[in-house]
């Protein structure tokens, strides 16, 4: 990830977004963590945000969801709560949201 990350003349450090993109995340009913999977992710980093000419984010997010979800239904309410929370609090447009499902947690 860039060091910052400029919108429309705003500076934003990249963990802020990282902040966003996680709280967005696990507000999201289903999802039981954040990075949190056995494997681990090409550099270790459980969300990867990159910003494109257009100024539009493009996101990966890494989680864990809870077993027994229906998957496809939880990344479409992940990409939603990312792509709201981004426009909301930043005024980014988002390209798109990529959801990865590394993991299965049974609930105790």
């Amino acid at each position: 990830m860039a060091e910052k990350i400029v919108f429309d003349g705003l500076t934003v450090a990249p963990s802020v977004l990282d902040t966003m993109v996680r709280l967005a995340t696990e507000q999201v009913k289903g999802v039981a963590g954040v990075g949190t999977g056995v494997r681990k992710t090409a550099l270790g980093h459980a969300i990867e945000l990159t910003a494109n000419e257009d100024e539009s984010l493009n996101v990966d997010v890494h989680i864990q969801a809870y077993f027994g979800e229906q998957l496809h239904e939880l990344g479409r309410a992940v990409q939603s709560a990312i792509a709201d929370a981004l426009k909301s609090q930043l005024g980014a447009k988002v390209a798109c949201v990529n959801v990865y499902v590394d993991g299965l947690v049974f609930a105790e």
